[in-house]
């Protein structure tokens, strides 16, 4: 009789930080992204038309032709498209959500899960399973994280978060003389590059100063010459994603598209002002109030 094959150690680890991220964003599981939330709506109308043009056969959907009542609208011209391609792959799942909310905040809590999973993999390498268990919950659990889940609606954030950890692991590695985790590493910053470019540029100064501290020094009898090294190595995996697919498919912020973009998310050049549902030309769920042009709150009775 054969015995029964139990899950290993790093598999319960890695189901039960699973779990935790459901258990945390199990509400935007069941009901989709928040309609109050500060980016929920307007996410939920970009994505509904980069996906429905995506699976139409526009490879990378630049504009988006039916916003602004079909007048179209320039929105990925500079906005990063990873979270849009990634929630893309939900579409066929999900036939009877054609506004995309639903589809969205499964995207946003697949983020947050794989988040946990990403700091568990990173924070292994420099503590017990344990504590990198407890300390990846913590993650998913801060509460800037939640709130961009909950209060802000940010689904490029909550999958930015998903690559931060995967950075620090590849660069770990590579200070610790594991030169393949260059390829790792090159992928990682490509994905946060073309995800979220505000995070992208406040985070990559942490590398660095984190190859400094960690570089291995022991493993080489000239310790200069292994910092050096290692980050050499780390400004070339830089340069990789730059120079990959990052560079050729990142977007090129241009004032004037920026601008029409921007229409899009606070509804000017309409007659009520309402952001950004009445810019889109498909229907949005009724509310029993509006928003003036001051952005204040008002009953439609």
């Amino acid at each position: 009789m054969k015995a029964r094959s139990f899950p290993s150690r790093p598999t319960k680890h890695l189901i039960g930080i699973a779990a935790a991220g459901i258990v945390l964003a199990l509400p935007v599981l069941i009901l989709g992204i928040p309609i109050f939330s500060d980016d929920g709506v307007t996410h939920a109308m970009w994505y509904s038309r980069f996906s429905e043009q995506l699976w139409s056969g526009d490879l990378y959907p630049r504009w988006l032709m039916n916003m602004n009542g079909g007048l179209g609208s320039p929105v990925f011209f500079y906005n990063p498209p990873v979270p849009f391609f990634l929630t893309s792959l939900l579409r066929p799942l999900f036939a009877n959500d054609p506004q995309g909310w639903h589809q969205v905040g499964v995207s946003c809590a697949i983020a947050l899960v794989a988040s946990g999973i990403s700091a568990y993999f990173w924070l292994k390498e420099i503590s017990d399973p344990k504590s990198a268990i407890v300390a990846a919950v913590l993650f998913m659990a801060m509460p800037y994280h939640l709130a961009d889940l909950y209060m802000r609606g940010a689904m490029a954030e909550l999958w930015a978060f998903v690559w931060l950890p995967l950075i620090l692991f590849f660069t770990y590695r590579i200070a610790r003389g594991r030169w393949f985790a260059c390829a790792g590493l090159a992928v990682s910053y490509a994905l946060l590059v073309m995800t979220h470019l505000p995070t992208t540029l406040i985070f990559s100064v942490v590398p660095i100063g984190y190859v400094l501290f960690t570089a291995n020094r022991e493993l080489s009898p000239a310790p200069e010459a292994a910092l050096w090294t290692s980050t050499k190595r780390l400004e070339q995996s830089w340069a990789i994603g730059l120079q990959g697919p990052g560079a050729r498919t990142s977007p090129q912020p241009e004032p004037h598209l920026t601008s029409l973009a921007e229409a899009d998310r606070s509804g000017k050049g309409t007659e009520t002002g309402v952001r950004p549902a009445i810019c889109d030309s498909q229907p949005q769920p009724a509310t029993p109030f509006s928003i003036d042009r001051r952005g204040r709150w008002t009953d439609k009775a």
